[in-house]
């Protein structure tokens, strides 16, 4: 591993100074492996600010009060028709009180768990939340 060890010579009574020298490619590793580690302490930081200034985030100064952020509910499902002549024609009413925030897809989606919930077994309605059975939270049918 070392190429060559050199002995320097000392004055007599004193402690003999060993140097060792180490291979080319062991101090072009070590170096490497120095300026990584400084350029990533470095620039991961001086990365986050610059992210934090592109972004637009506005820190505030300390001890000033934070404005409340405006209230805002997702669409949820309130009824449902059924029509008597199709029993496969549904019609969902959905609560419109931020129906400006919901598009159409959300809207959708939001039928699609319903009518998934409705299609599930009665025994496979269990959830189970113990720590200690981590692979039985629900039913492998369900995980699909």
């Amino acid at each position: 591993m070392f190429e060559s060890i050199h002995v320097v010579p000392t004055l007599p009574g004193s402690r003999k100074k060993i140097r060792i020298r180490l291979p080319k490619w062991f101090r072009v590793l070590s170096v490497f492996v120095l300026l990584s580690f400084v350029t990533n302490v470095i620039a991961v930081d001086i990365a986050q600010a610059e992210s934090a200034f592109v972004h637009n985030v506005v820190m505030l100064p300390p001890g000033s009060l934070v404005s409340v952020s405006p209230v805002f509910s997702l669409p949820s499902l309130k009824a449902i028709t059924v029509d008597p002549k199709d029993p496969f024609k549904i019609d969902f009413i959905v609560d419109n009180t931020d129906l400006a925030g919901a598009d159409q897809g959300q809207i959708q989606l939001l039928t699609k768990y319903f009518l998934s919930f409705l299609a599930l077994p009665e025994e496979d309605l269990w959830v189970n939340l113990s720590p200690y059975e981590k692979d039985r939270i629900i039913t492998s049918d369900l995980e699909k």
